[in-house]
């Protein structure tokens, strides 16, 4: 019987990450976040905002009542005066959802469905600059492709 040609090992390309992928999924968390909690994923995240200064400020509990931001959420800080005497995460997303009728909701479907969509097509429309992109970015060692 033959011998069998030893199976050579594997080559992994190294791990890299896409920024259009990336600019994509922030693009479509900061429409949601922006329509059922009235603030940015960062802000929505952590709790700061700019106050009218222009300065960082945390103002998780004090940028409003229709302002939902997870510290808010997980702490159970106090919303302020809002429709009911003790208002719930639900009822103040139900109204900032209710705010401007279907506008809320329209920009909401709009953003979720039309930016994947708007990706797809703009990767299918510079696939030859992206790759062109990519393989300077290849060279220099950065773990990034466009």
């Amino acid at each position: 019987m033959a011998r069998r040609k030893k199976a050579s090992p594997r080559r992994r390309s190294p791990k890299t990450i896409n920024a259009a992928n990336l600019l994509e999924s922030y693009l479509i968390a900061n429409v949601a976040t922006q329509t059922m909690f009235q603030a940015n994923p960062i802000q929505f995240v952590s709790g700061w905002s700019r106050n009218s200064g222009g300065n960082l400020q945390y103002r998780a509990g004090r940028d409003g009542a229709t302002v939902l931001t997870l510290p808010e959420i997980i702490s159970g800080i106090n919303v302020g005066n809002f429709t009911g005497a003790s208002p719930t995460v639900a009822s103040i997303v139900k109204y900032n959802l209710t705010a401007n009728n279907s506008e809320n909701v329209g920009k909401l479907v709009a953003g979720v469905v039309g930016i994947p969509i708007a990706f797809r097509v703009g990767s299918k429309l510079l696939r030859k600059p992206r790759a062109q992109v990519n393989k300077l970015i290849r060279m220099t060692g950065l773990g990034v492709r466009v």
